[in-house]
């Protein structure tokens, strides 16, 4: 894999790995041992020595006296997504409590941009935190972000940027007539396995935020180049206009559940160096 400098992408082929293991060092330091090692170096790990080659990386475990995480789950999803409980077991099994609230609050129907920004608001308290979101959860976490300068860093998986203007192009103009008139429409809900019925009130809250928010943390994106719901373009527009950004695109579709391991290693990495860069007073 070539390295990449934030604000760049590259493109990954990496190995899955299958187990993971949590071991420490005689110093206490965390680490993670798989069954299969990677055939390149980290991306990350090449951005961080080509930038910072004078520090050093911090025990993950020390993320917990001082940041929370919270994860942000996708549209029609919930807190036992697929992906939410594997960077919850990946980031326990290293000693880190992780937040995954419901974003629907229990009414997917009545569901909003605003009210799931609040839901974060309530969990966050202002003070700093680790946002990791993933699609709409990518979106709700950058817009927060941007709002808020205390968070620490985000790691966004397939963002949804632009989440008014994709809908708009993906419905066409006849289906969004027809929702508007109808007041609801049915939407597949991956958690409940079923469809549910959604109010309107989402696409006219959508059209009020901004498509990509300024964003001025580190970022760390996950983007499959075979993603037909959020198109891989919508993250290269982003790191475009944001150098404290980096885009790894994965081989993948949207979901990005079969290269779950490679994105937890990288992240691993960019959250320990990033720790590593506060305490030093540089940034990636």
């Amino acid at each position: 894999m070539p390295a990449a400098l934030p604000g760049q992408s590259v493109q990954s082929n990496s190995p899955s790995y299958i187990t993971v293991q949590v071991r420490a060092n005689r110093r206490g330091v965390f680490f993670f041992q798989f069954n299969k090692i990677l055939a390149v170096p980290s991306t990350c790990s090449q951005v961080f020595e080509a930038r910072y080659p004078t520090a050093f990386p911090l025990p993950l475990k020390m993320l917990r006296d001082h940041l929370r995480i919270v994860y942000l789950h996708g549209f029609a999803s919930s807190p036992a997504s697929r992906k939410a409980n594997f960077f919850l077991g990946c980031l326990e099994a290293a000693g880190q409590h992780v937040h995954v609230p419901d974003l629907e609050q229990g009414d997917f129907e009545h569901l909003t941009i605003s009210r799931q920004l609040s839901v974060l608001e309530e969990i966050a308290c202002g003070e700093p935190v680790i946002l990791i979101g993933s699609s709409m959860g990518g979106y709700l976490a950058a817009l927060y972000a941007a709002r808020h300068p205390e968070v620490d860093r985000l790691i966004l998986l397939a963002p949804a940027f632009g989440l008014y203007q994709l809908w708009v192009e993906q419905l066409g103009p006849e289906r969004i007539a027809e929702w508007k008139r109808n007041g609801t429409r049915l939407f597949f809900h991956y958690a409940a396995q079923r469809e549910l019925p959604l109010g309107y009130q989402l696409l006219e809250d959508a059209s009020r935020f901004e498509p990509f928010p300024d964003v001025h943390q580190p970022v760390l994106i996950f983007h499959g180049t075979e993603d037909s719901t959020v198109p891989v373009q919508q993250s290269l527009a982003f790191v475009q206009a944001h150098p404290n950004a980096l885009l790894l695109q994965m081989k993948s579709g949207h979901e990005l559940t079969d290269v779950l391991p490679t994105i937890w290693e990288e992240s691993r990495i960019f959250l320990i160096e990033s720790v590593a860069l506060n305490d030093g007073g540089a940034r990636l």
